[in-house]
């Protein structure tokens, strides 16, 4: 929350939020509605389509188009590269939803890739639709694998994860990492990747995107169209952690889901509104010890 809102219709910060997000909630007003701040006042352009979020080649400015510019928009906001105001990069929830969240996500990339296709439910208008039920098509419990058990302080170790059900029509997933747990010191996020493996899910696939936030331990993938059949055990992305000097005892990392609002993990099907639910997750469990087996990267 913002705390007290400025005079309607000016921006003192210099912020696009001040005139988005009158409420100070995180999310905008109105996501037909793209707003800069220009020398303290608020300006509002119309949308004519809720994922329109810019122009090409990275341009701020709205063209009116749904397009593949959109979607990247949303990616590198997602990454943490956006050079937009963040607030206007908003189309909308996962698996359709047409409230906007307060995210840059998977969501909005897919909201944008949509739309292109003819197929967005979400409107600006005087009637805008309402959001479709997301339609469940599958359920998968994600597992976190390490590359070993045990550890040395200082050391890096993977941890892979993938998803434990096959599925005959998956297009995109948004994973988000936490670390708990350890007597002392910490495990650190230092990267995360996709690696070039035979069991990735999108491994045949020579359309796909991707996005990395290591700040928020979050990373995600898809199609651009289309969608693939996976194996059990499909390899979705790889988080690479280091224990600090001082760590010692037994750290979890495990992937969040369940709660859209603290955490930003799911998968979507074939369309936009195919819902994949995680039934659960297997998170991985590394002990950090002096005498473990293995040496420093």
């Amino acid at each position: 929350p913002g705390g007290d809102a400025p005079p309607a219709g000016l921006c003192p910060g210099g912020t696009a939020a001040e005139c988005a997000d009158v409420l100070g909630d995180g999310v905008t007003d109105d996501v037909c509605t793209w707003w800069e701040c220009n020398a303290g006042v608020c300006s509002g352009v119309a949308k004519l389509k809720p994922s329109d979020m810019g122009g090409p080649l990275g341009d701020c400015g709205l063209d009116n188009f749904c397009s593949l510019a959109d979607a990247l928009l949303a990616l590198t906001c997602f990454a943490g590269d956006n050079v937009c105001d963040t607030i206007n990069i908003d189309a909308g929830g996962p698996l359709g939803d047409c409230a906007p969240d307060g995210f840059c996500s998977l969501a909005d990339a897919l909201h944008a890739l949509t739309c292109f296709a003819g197929d967005n439910a979400c409107s600006c208008g005087p009637s805008p639709e309402f959001s479709p039920e997301p339609n469940v098509v599958g359920r998968v419990t994600l597992v976190a694998t390490p590359e070993a058990a045990e550890t040395k302080p200082g050391a890096e170790i993977r941890v892979h994860v993938f998803m434990d059900a096959a599925l005959p029509n998956f297009r995109a997933y948004q994973l988000h990492a936490a670390v708990s747990g350890g007597r002392a010191g910490s495990l650190d996020l230092v990267d995360i990747t996709i690696e070039d493996r035979k069991d990735s899910v999108f491994t045949a696939a020579d359309d796909a995107f991707d996005a990395f936030n290591v700040d928020n331990a979050q990373m995600l993938s898809g199609l651009f169209a289309g969608e693939v059949t996976t194996e059990r055990m499909a390899y979705l992305a790889t988080f690479i952690y280091q224990a600090s000097p001082d760590a010692a005892g037994t750290f979890v990392v495990d992937v969040l889901h369940g709660d859209a609002n603290q955490d930003q993990t799911f998968l979507v099907g074939a369309d936009q509104t195919d819902k994949i639910e995680v039934a659960g997750t297997t998170p991985a469990t590394i002990t950090v010890a002096a005498d473990a087996i293995g040496s420093i990267r």
